[in-house]
């Protein structure tokens, strides 16, 4: 396999891609005099580094008497032999560190393309041959009969041109064959069927001279002939103008665009301008050492020695990721399949420690980018040519194949609000990144991979951390605009339930998480579980009830720990908790890593199966191998880390320091012994843990050093490097073991007899929640919120707006709602609203505005 071009420089399909890192460190690149006249920005746009809120103090969780013994993680099946990390031809990019996450993990950034060895070929079937090139419409579904041409020798026209033209479309192998000879008319969508036995007369293509016209019948005149070319004509015209008028209808009913109705207040969308576009080609199935074709037209060899296979077929649900993982056509049991994931963080949704090098040209502005809403307001004119090129280029096709071969059956993927729309004053780039999560979503088709979508940021700030858009105040469920936040994100609850409820996109996204790490000591508890309710219904309402109807719910604990969540809305049809669980941002860790590793088993293992005994699902949707916080703007842009005492705000005495972050920052100098300890916490965390997310896939380069940075948080990076496991099954039984070969205080497990109930699956009770909690978080919002605000009194949004529906690779029919279908919260036409992320500081209403 020839040696893939480096992060500086490389080459996508043919195409010379430009270096992020080049481009923002260019001459050219220089503070805009002012921000840009078509992105309006209210005074409150700007933010300065002293005013960053730091990563809150971790608050414990409870803990239990009990702790764990090894869990089984894994369903039976192949026990294919460990994939071979490295490779010459792995690539570096790029990647943004991310703010002090109070149990967030950073996000890394190396690429694995595969090894260079060859690989014996397999013939895995033969791919279908194209009958046209016409493209594909994803969205349009089947095409009908009329869209496909069947041509007869007495259809072919007597121009020369035109008779080569369609004749190539149809030409087969062979030199010669005659009238009789005959191929498959074309299937949906235009594509060569098989198992079809209609015969299509066809022609030699060489031949020029066709079937010409039958002479005219005896007593037909000349004249005769020239009424005939004009009847000829009116029909042709009339044909035409038919065909026109039904394409045109055939695609008023495929085309579902996403339109705020003039009341609403949000800019204007059209995510039907995002749609992927998917040429028709030669759609193909393979496995280990076959090649694949990726939709920029380059190739490369897919190599899976856990015996995945791939499935080119924009709406094929065959491709396995190992051979031991479900297919997407078949039943995904969480019961007895584990969840081993990986994020992609930091690709739709920008962090500073995961792509440091985006934020490093601003480090000596005026207002440095420190979060997404800083950097769009620097970037001004060239905030979609970055961005953009941020999404072109730090996750591809490959990246999904890569993550099938490091033995992984699923993907998180962070998604801003954002993708979906912005309001006036907000600098955020708007919707080009659902069009990236379209892509995500047929990589992950293609490779078997199924998705675990999470809503990463909210409007107003869901916990005031740079990954959630803007870094400083909690402006959701909080202050004046708390309520009308929460209400526009059930807007993008909603559209993207309705999405994700589709049977063609369900199959790749399972699982929906609603809201991620808000923070319930800002919003308060009753808050945060009543708006939990109201975004369960809201789901609900658009999927309908049981398995089969749309994704599974993942809530985020809010770093309370599983205890506090045992009975939250007991009878809820598929809820699953979402822990992130760290050992880097607590006080420093002074811990051998040998130690280090018996943490995960002795702190979490016993609550991740009491939690799987009594609430249900439970994932851990973030983790890393990280024992301290050090890390390039891991904790925020120029914040210092506990490790070294220069975080700022430390209250525990212990924070004034205790090593140098120099050898956790440079992989290179790591030796056999540490990689091999830190392989060790990987697979205590993931033995742990039992359905896991590491965070994340890759990081990226920093300008200061031009290598990557932040390793521990960097999976495709450890795998290649060899302080991660190959094979994610090494985990299985890992905390007792280990606890053994350690000699270590004998440890103890909540006992999980390894079934689900019925209704936490979608089975039969699924639904019907407790009287008692529908009684403590029923009514959305509560009274008050924190600090004693009277929710009556603050503004809200009526739900009086026309609902809207995404448009996506497989928005072909519209969701099943069940109840009636309410309207879209917009604002109420009369009344004033602070911005959305000015409502901590605004003034609080002494009467609610009911309008005009």
């Amino acid at each position: 396999m020839a040696t893939l071009p480096g992060p500086e420089s490389f080459d996508r399909g043919g195409q010379r891609a430009v270096s992020l890192p080049s481009l923002l460190s260019s001459p050219s690149y220089s503070p805009p005099e002012s921000p840009s006249p078509t992105r309006p920005l209210p005074p409150t746009a700007t933010a300065t580094a002293t005013t960053h809120q730091p990563y809150p103090p971790h608050v414990p969780s409870p803990r239990f008497a009990n702790d764990f013994v090894g869990l089984g993680l894994w369903s039976e099946g192949d026990s294919s032999r460990p994939v071979t990390p490295g490779g010459e031809d792995w690539v570096r990019r790029p990647t943004p560190p991310s703010p002090p996450r109070f149990g967030h993990s950073p996000h890394g950034s190396d690429r694995d393309y595969g090894d260079d060895e060859d690989e014996d070929d397999h013939d895995h079937g033969e791919p279908y041959t194209p009958l046209s090139a016409s493209s594909v419409d994803l969205d349009a579904g089947p095409e009908p009969d009329i869209f496909s041409v069947h041509l007869k020798p007495r259809d072919r026209l007597s121009s020369s041109s035109s008779t080569s033209s369609r004749q190539s479309s149809y030409a087969r192998p062979k030199e010669k064959y005659g009238p009789t000879d005959s191929i498959a008319p074309p299937r949906r969508g235009g594509l060569r069927d098989a198992s079809s036995d209609a015969e299509i007369p066809l022609l030699p293509v060489s031949q020029q001279q066709l079937h010409q016209p039958p002479p005219p019948k005896e007593g037909y005149a000349g004249e005769t002939m020239a009424r005939r070319r004009r009847k000829c004509l009116t029909y042709s015209i009339l044909f035409v103008g038919l065909f026109g008028i039904a394409a045109a209808l055939a695609n008023a009913v495929r085309q579902h665009r996403v339109q705020w109705g003039s009341d609403s207040g949000f800019r204007g969308v059209d995510l039907a301008a995002n749609q992927v576009d998917v040429e028709e080609k030669s759609w193909s199935r393979g496995g280990d050492g076959d090649t694949v074709t990726t939709e920029t037209g380059a190739t490369f060899v897919y190599t899976n020695q856990f015996g995945g296979t791939w499935d080119s077929s924009p709406r094929g649900m065959g491709a396995r990721a190992q051979s031991f993982t479900p297919a997407l056509s078949e039943r995904w049991d969480y019961a007895k399949n584990a969840i081993a994931g990986v994020n992609i963080g930091g690709w739709l949704n920008l962090e500073p420690f995961i792509t440091p090098y985006i934020y490093e040209p601003f480090l000596d502005w005026d207002t440095p980018a420190i979060d997404e809403w800083t950097l769009s307001i620097n970037l001004g004119d060239r905030l979609a040519e970055v961005v953009e090129e941020h999404y072109n280029t730090f996750i591809t096709e490959e990246d999904f194949a890569e993550i099938a071969r490091a033995g992984l059956n699923w993907v998180r993927i962070p998604l801003p609000y954002w993708a979906l729309e912005t309001a006036e004053g907000e600098p955020f780039l708007a919707h080009v990144a659902w069009k990236y999560f379209l892509k995500a979503m047929q990589w992950a088709r293609k490779y078997g991979l199924r998705i675990n979508l999470d809503l990463h940021t909210a409007p107003g700030s869901q916990n005031g951390w740079n990954h959630s858009g803007k870094t400083g105040s909690v402006g959701f469920m909080n202050g004046v605009m708390g309520v009308a936040n929460a209400q526009r994100c059930l807007n993008h609850i909603r559209v993207l339930a309705e999405f994700l409820s589709i049977p063609e996109n369900a199959e790749v996204v399972p699982m929906f998480g609603i809201l991620n790490e808000p923070q319930v000591w800002v919003m308060g508890d009753e808050s945060l579980r009543s708006f939990y309710l109201e975004a369960y219904e809201t789901v609900r309402n658009a999927s309908g009830l049981g398995e089969g109807h749309g994704p599974m719910i993942s809530i985020h604990d809010s770093f309370q720990g599983p205890s506090l969540w045992t009975d939250f809305l007991k009878g809820a049809d598929r809820l699953a908790l979402d822990q992130h669980l760290y050992l880097a941002f607590r006080e420093p860790n002074t811990l051998s890593l040998r130690q280090s590793a018996l943490m995960p088993c002795a702190k979490w293992a016993a609550k991740t199966n009491m939690t799987l005994a009594t609430f249900g699902l439970t994932t851990a949707g973030e983790f890393s191998v990280a024992v301290n916080d050090c890390g390039k703007f891991l904790n925020g842009v120029n914040l210092g880390v506990r490790f070294e005492g220069t975080y700022p705000h430390a209250r525990n005495p212990s924070f004034a320091g205790v090593g140098s972050c120099k050898e956790w920052d440079d992989y290179r100098g790591w030796d056999d012994e540490m990689k091999e300890d830190l392989k060790d916490i990987a697979l205590a965390n993931m033995d742990a843990m039992r359905n896991w997310f590491y965070w994340t896939w890759k990081t990226g380069i920093s300008l200061t050093t031009n290598r990557t940075t932040n390793p521990l948080w960097n999976y495709s990076l450890g795998v290649r490097e060899g302080f991660l496991p190959a094979d994610p099954r090494q985990s299985q039984g890992f905390c007792l073991s280990n606890n053994e070969r350690q000699k270590a205080k004998p440890i103890h497990s909540y006992h999980w007899n390894g079934a689900l109930q019925a209704y936490q699956t979608g089975g039969p009770g699924a639904g019907t929640i407790e009287p008692t909690e529908l009684a403590k978080y029923g009514t959305f919002p509560p009274a008050t919120l924190t600090k004693g605000l009277v929710a009556s009194l603050l503004p809200t949004y009526t739900q009086t707006g026309t609902p809207v529906v995404l448009n996506g690779l497989a928005a072909t029919a519209t969701p099943t709602t069940m109840g009636e279908a309410k309207g879209w919260f917009v604002p109420v036409e009369g009344c004033e609203y602070p911005g959305p992320w000015d409502g901590v500081k605004a003034s609080v209403p002494t009467a609610a505005c009911t309008g005009l």
